[in-house]
């Protein structure tokens, strides 16, 4: 089985290109032949955030002969907007439409309307594939989706339809286990590690920092400088471009990192956290590769109360109901969050204990094996 896995938009060095990075090393442990191949037009600041083998075209490229060789082509991501006309249409023509002989699967990876009214032609692209997925079908992604190609209202004409099907990511676990470490070998420190997004909801890693009455530094690593950032850049309790970290009322921010130096520092933290959040309709069972990671390298994570209160662990149970799946916060229980950080950080038993619990609950619900499994039996 030949699979060819598309990223439309380059080399975005984030969710996305993780995804494609992930199920093609699962695809590679299960005898399929896996190549990914990626339309450059422009290069993004994190493009060489991840090591990887990858074929990249120009616009003018046509691959379409390449592609027909595959039984499989994946689509993680479609060309933006904000690329030149030559290249919208070009990929239309030479990576779909042509594209006639093998299995056609669009996955779309971005949550939020803003984030998908952005991806350019991706209905046109998405006409002409044989079934979908998403994180949930309760997303704009879902709803539209279902007007478009699974209902009379809109297309009365239409004598077909396109199955979707839901999804979630998968994390190989055992890639990680070299970087994790010993309690001891531990800092008492907090880290968040990925980029700027406003449904990450950074300040709330400065107000986490404004409660804690321990010596614990906080940190934010993988934040670019952009306008969205600005805030936390100028904010007056941030330190930048300063690698001794001795001050504890405010809070380390640094930019961009290869991805192995990141989670190098992130194991070397005794906490992470993300504060991910979409309105709950939007979450599916999804979990992103920036958490999944806080859990694989052996901290203990801090998440989202929303995010934990509204998605289903694979047991059924929402995972902020489960003993040891991570710290839950949100603006009513911060200091309650910051008093069981400090009592852990002091205490290696309950520490460990709780590590080693929340690895296996994650893995129950995101590794590798279970995930890419039910994705690819979804499509046979």
């Amino acid at each position: 089985m030949k699979i060819a896995i598309v990223l439309g938009r380059g080399i975005e060095g984030c969710g996305i290109t993780r995804l494609a990075i992930e199920y093609k090393n699962w695809l590679i442990k299960n005898n399929f032949k896996v190549d990914i191949f990626a339309l450059i037009e422009k290069k993004f600041s994190r493009h060489k955030s991840h090591d990887f083998q990858y074929q990249s075209f120009s616009p003018k490229d046509d691959v379409s002969s390449k592609l027909n060789s595959y039984n499989k082509v994946i689509y993680l991501s479609v060309p933006s907007t904000k690329n030149s006309n030559e290249c919208i249409s070009n990929f239309l023509k030479y990576w779909v439409r042509t594209v006639n002989k093998p299995q056609k699967v669009f996955i779309q990876g971005d949550h939020l309307k803003q984030s998908i009214q952005r991806n350019a032609k991706m209905w046109d692209v998405v006409e002409h594939c044989d079934l979908a997925f998403t994180f949930s079908k309760n997303s704009f992604f879902g709803i539209e989706f279902n007007k478009r190609f699974n209902s009379d209202s809109i297309f009365p004409d239409k004598d077909y339809s396109i199955p979707l099907h839901t999804f979630r990511v998968g994390m190989d676990f055992d890639s990680l286990k070299d970087y994790r470490k010993r309690f001891k070998n531990k800092k008492s420190r907090i880290s968040y590690m990925g980029r700027f997004a406003r449904f990450k909801n950074l300040d709330r890693v400065l107000d986490l920092r404004k409660h804690l009455k321990k010596k614990i530094i906080v940190e934010m690593r993988g934040v670019e400088q952009s306008i969205g950032a600005l805030d936390i850049y100028n904010h007056p309790k941030v330190i930048t471009k300063e690698n001794n970290q001795s001050c504890f009322d405010k809070t380390y921010v640094y930019g961009l990192y290869a991805r192995k130096d990141g989670l190098e520092e992130l194991s070397s933290s005794k906490f992470g956290c993300s504060f991910y959040e979409l309105d709950n309709k939007f979450y599916g069972s999804h979990i992103e590769y920036a958490m999944l990671e806080l859990v694989g390298t052996g901290t203990i994570p801090i998440f989202s109360k929303h995010f934990g209160d509204n998605v289903k662990h694979i047991s059924g149970k929402s995972f902020s109901s489960i003993k040891h799946s991570g710290i839950f916060m949100d603006g009513d229980n911060i200091d309650e969050v910051c008093e069981e950080i400090e009592t852990l950080n002091n205490n290696q038993k309950s520490y460990d204990n709780y590590v080693d619990d929340c690895l296996s609950i994650y893995e129950a619900h995101s590794s590798s094996d279970r995930t890419w499994t039910d994705l690819q039996e979804s499509m046979d």
